[in-house]
């Protein structure tokens, strides 16, 4: 019997927290996020919630805990907190993420406006909870359809290669080997309502004829 939670039967919440070395190569990502209110953002009134704050308790938990990015160094991790440009982040819903909330998982991007596009240098979901993967994936997908991105970049262990597939990564060129990371993206195109794309179909009368037709 599977003892996991299931985070889709979960309420969380989705915060991001913003790089502060980097707001200014970001500004405008940043005041995207703050107009929408899709994904909450630090609590301004409370003075020890923030980035680095952040990047020292999810260092935390990694070091502590057997749950939070199974296997991965948490030096690594502490390390990627400072060239990133921001960090996603979901949790449980009702009490704030910091100082000491719940986090399912949590994954560092990397903007590059050049290529239109979001390098995830980090993503991590907590190995006591089903779903916690897919859920990561699907809320950086959501941040692409609000800044409109249409580009995913990470790199995979070999082993992670399949979960990524499973959600339309790629392999760019060849992997160079079992123990070493492999480059893959996806391409993000936003669907249209009904889940179907537009069609450029020319409109035709109700006899079936075109509308444009000679005279």
């Amino acid at each position: 019997m599977d003892s996991k939670f299931n985070l889709k039967s979960l309420d969380i919440s989705k915060y991001i927290y913003f790089n502060p070395t980097k707001i200014a190569s970001i500004d405008d990502i940043k005041t995207i996020v703050e107009l929408d209110n899709t994904f909450k953002l630090p609590n301004e009134s409370n003075v020890n919630d923030n980035y680095a704050n952040l990047s020292d308790y999810i260092y935390r938990n990694i070091r502590n805990s057997n749950f939070l990015c199974k296997g991965l160094n948490p030096n690594y991790v502490k390390d990627a907190f400072t060239t990133s440009d921001a960090v996603l982040v979901i949790s449980s819903n009702g009490v704030e993420l910091m100082p000491n909330g719940n986090i399912f998982g949590f994954a560092l991007l990397i903007f590059d406006e050049t290529d239109n596009s979001i390098y995830i240098d980090v993503i991590c979901s907590h190995s006591g909870i089903k779903y916690a993967g897919e859920v990561m994936i699907n809320k950086v997908l959501e941040l692409c359809e609000m800044l409109l991105i249409t580009k995913i970049k990470l790199k995979s262990v070999t082993s992670a290669i399949p979960f990524y597939e499973k959600y339309g990564f790629v392999k760019i060129g060849l992997c160079p080997g079992s123990d070493q990371l492999c480059e893959m993206e996806r391409i993000y195109k936003k669907k249209a309502i009904g889940g179907k794309r537009k069609t450029n179909k020319r409109k035709k009368t109700k006899k079936g004829k075109r509308t444009n037709k000679r005279r």
